[in-house]
């Protein structure tokens, strides 16, 4: 799934400062368990691909270099 979502983004289809699916919706997009959704998101994270605000969700990050 992490690697469907960063081609996504730097494709424009996930714009940044922009929410990304929620978790569940993830789930049902792609079919796999709420862990591996969960991990994916987490992957995405620690790469600063996005940043997530405790009781808003998690938003595509502005695009730099590093992540190009």
């Amino acid at each position: 799934m992490f690697g469907h979502a960063l081609p996504r983004i730097k494709a424009g289809d996930l714009l940044p400062n922009r929410p990304i699916p929620s978790e569940n919706q993830l789930v049902q997009e792609y079919a796999v368990a709420p862990g591996t959704a969960r991990k994916a998101i987490q992957l995405l994270r620690e790469r600063g691909v996005v940043v997530t605000v405790v009781g808003r969700g998690t938003y595509v990050a502005a695009i730099t270099d590093e992540h190009a």
